[in-house]
């Protein structure tokens, strides 16, 4: 009814463009939508749960996370955790429809307001986002999320919602990291629908990034200055992760689906990064440049080898560099200057946020490892694959433009991570 009191009220029809409002009209529009949609988006209306979603296990409480699962009954839990919960397809069917019309009078505020509905967009974007989402959300549900974000990056006057995600992409990033130091702090799950949302914002960037690079490498700036972020929303996440005493598969699975989604954004600001610094055509690295570093991985796998000498001495390495580089020479004499010392310098600081994120996700992935479920062994194998591709894509680029004695980030990661991987895969292949 609200709806239709608007759209009378406005002029508005959907096939015909929206008549101008005064100044006065326009003023007491804001003002209402100023005070509406808060209520709109909180609780109990904006997070009534549409969908069952189904978690193993005899109750609601998590498996230990020491990589037993036990087995037992199936139980519907609810996907939202505040709001009315009556795990019927009745109730969820009325929430659906519910969210759904709430939406709609979102839209209907949105074409009388035109423009002026970024003013509201703290307010309302990040929970249209989440409902858009397909993870736990009612497919109706999502389909009116869509049309009420493509409503409002039409009224705003860009050409799609991936535009419309890019240019909030601070705001929606400080959302989700607030967010996951809440759940941190108050030791409680995570939302799958905040997943969903992580993706989706992630790759908006990724895509935006896609697109400047193929026109004057605009978007590729623009990816990499949220590097940063980025990287302190992993931190959040790994907080949040780290502090769980238990979890379930089911969220454990969407854990590695955030940070599959990580290392895809990461991966693509290596990559940017790369083409925005590489003055030669030559020092573009090719897709399979690094597929050495995997031979020589399944070659150690093959022949049962630890990574580590049993006759390893540290000592001894140290004093045999020491001989090394001792040359001999007057001592007055300044060193030689290299040729490219301008660009060694910034060997310390280039990619200085891209590579801890990496081992951060890389050494999380490998301890998820040890879990029976086949589904989120593979996520990790296949997460682990990515950032070690990302890394050595960063030591083929350093070893093209500094030479062989420039450092390549995939080998401590290989000298750390390796043994452990192939060790739960060996025990994992036994039992």
């Amino acid at each position: 009814l609200s709806a239709e009191l608007l759209r009378g009220t406005c002029g508005l029809d959907h096939d015909k463009k929206t008549q101008r409002l005064s100044k006065s009209s326009l003023r007491i529009l804001t003002s209402l939508a100023s005070s509406v949609m808060p209520i709109i988006v909180s609780d109990p209306l904006w997070s009534s749960p549409t969908t069952l979603d189904v978690k193993p296990g005899s109750n609601a409480q998590a498996q230990p996370r020491n990589g037993t699962l036990r087995d037992g009954q199936m139980k519907y839990v609810s996907t939202m955790k505040t709001g009315p919960v009556d795990p019927t397809v009745n109730t969820m069917n009325s929430n659906a429809i519910l969210v759904s019309a709430l939406m709609g009078f979102m839209c209907q505020f949105t074409r009388a307001l035109g423009d002026n509905i970024q003013l509201h967009l703290p307010t309302i974007l990040f929970p249209l986002l989440e409902r858009a989402c397909p993870i736990g959300n009612h497919s109706s549900v999502q389909r009116a999320a869509f049309i009420s974000l493509q409503e409002i990056s039409l009224s705003i006057g860009h050409k799609d919602i991936t535009t419309l995600l890019a240019l909030n992409f601070d705001y929606l990033v400080d959302v989700i990291s607030l967010r996951l130091g809440k759940y941190a702090r108050e030791l409680t799950h995570m939302e799958r629908s905040l997943v969903g949302a992580i993706d989706v914002i992630l790759q908006s960037i990724v895509y935006r990034g896609s697109q400047g690079l193929n026109a004057e490498n605009r978007g590729v700036h623009f990816a990499a200055g949220h590097v940063a972020m980025v990287g302190h929303m992993l931190k959040c996440l790994l907080n949040h992760f780290d502090r769980q005493p238990y979890m379930t598969n089911l969220s454990i699975f969407d854990l590695i689906k955030a940070f599959r989604s990580m290392a895809i954004f990461m991966d693509s600001s290596i990559g940017g990064y790369i083409i925005c610094n590489s003055n030669d055509a030559a020092l573009k690295i090719p897709e399979d440049e690094t597929d050495e570093w995997f031979l020589r991985l399944d070659f150690e796998l093959t022949a049962e080898s630890a990574g580590y000498a049993e006759d390893d001495d540290s000592e001894d390495d140290m004093f045999d560099r020491l001989d090394t580089n001792d040359v001999d020479g007057p001592a007055n004499e300044p060193p030689p200057v290299d040729k490219n010392d301008n660009t060694s310098d910034r060997e310390d600081t280039d990619f200085a946020h891209e590579i801890p994120a990496i081992n951060s996700i890389l050494s999380r992935c490998c301890y998820l490892l040890c879990y029976g479920d086949l589904q989120i062994q593979v996520q990790c194998c296949e997460t682990i694959l990515s950032g070690f591709h990302s890394l050595g894509k960063i030591g083929s680029f350093r070893k093209k433009l500094r030479g062989e004695s420039a450092s390549n980030p995939l080998m401590p990661a290989i000298a750390e991570f390796w043994p452990s991987i192939t060790a739960r895969l060996r025990s994992a292949s036994a039992s």
